[in-house]
């Protein structure tokens, strides 16, 4: 549940605000890559070696290769893996952003699938290796489509945010939504491939993300949301 729904999302609003636009309204500026270092590279060092430490005398389980190795090595490391894979989707994206600026509207979608074609392509190539399993080219394959779901979601933000409040249109994501996660879940009942797997999971992170939106603006619009901050983290937890 965590992976298919809460990191989509994650994913999803971390696209939306990483997009701007230039002082002349020019689309996808570049992100400041240094302000992301700290915010994510720093913290994920920093927590990770302090439940690196706290692991080895703790007595407890875990599925995670919780060692200095694991940090650096592992897929998920030590569970802390988030912001590594979303640093490097920003990357991607800083990369390409200057494409972006230069091509339609229109076109920026069909980009977005030829650089997750070519992703997808590299990580296949290198599965099972330790610059694959190091990189988190798995990960990043799989949330770079929903980050930039969220980034062109925000380019267009009025007639997004006009579309997912249809009625229709959020029950249709809803539906849409248990079926492909349904899907997900039992894709072996289904006979579906790994490759086409994929392709359901980008589908079943668009529809979940419309059907959430609507639910966080509910959220940020009711009458506590001028609140601190503090208050509004525990309301979210509720």
């Amino acid at each position: 549940i965590i992976g298919e729904i809460h990191m989509p999302l994650f994913f999803f609003i971390s696209g939306w605000f990483t997009f701007k636009r230039h002082s002349d309204g020019t689309p996808f500026r570049t992100p400041d890559l240094w302000q992301r270092t700290l915010q994510l590279l720093v913290p994920m060092v920093i927590v990770s070696s302090i439940w690196i430490f706290v692991f080895r005398h703790s007595g407890l389980q875990c599925q995670f290769d919780s060692t200095w190795r694991g940090l650096w090595t592992a897929t998920y490391k030590n569970g802390y893996w988030f912001p590594l894979c979303l640093f490097e989707i920003m990357l991607i994206y800083a990369a390409t952003s200057y494409l972006f600026r230069r091509i339609p509207a229109m076109t920026s979608i069909g980009l977005v699938f030829t650089v997750w074609a070519l992703l997808m392509t590299v990580s296949q190539k290198l599965a099972g290796t330790t610059i694959c399993n190091a990189a988190e080219l798995e990960l990043v394959t799989r949330f770079y489509p929903v980050f930039m779901a969220g980034a062109i979601a925000r380019m267009y933000e009025k007639r997004f945010l006009a579309y997912v409040h249809r009625p229709r249109v959020y029950t249709a994501a809803l539906a849409a939504s248990g079926f492909l996660l349904y899907m997900i879940c039992y894709f072996r009942k289904f006979g579906i491939s790994d490759e086409w797997l994929d392709i359901v999971r980008i589908i079943f992170h668009i529809t979940l993300a419309t059907a959430a939106i609507p639910i966080a603006c509910g959220q940020t619009s009711r009458t506590d949301a001028g609140l601190s901050r503090t208050v509004r983290f525990w309301t979210y937890l509720g």
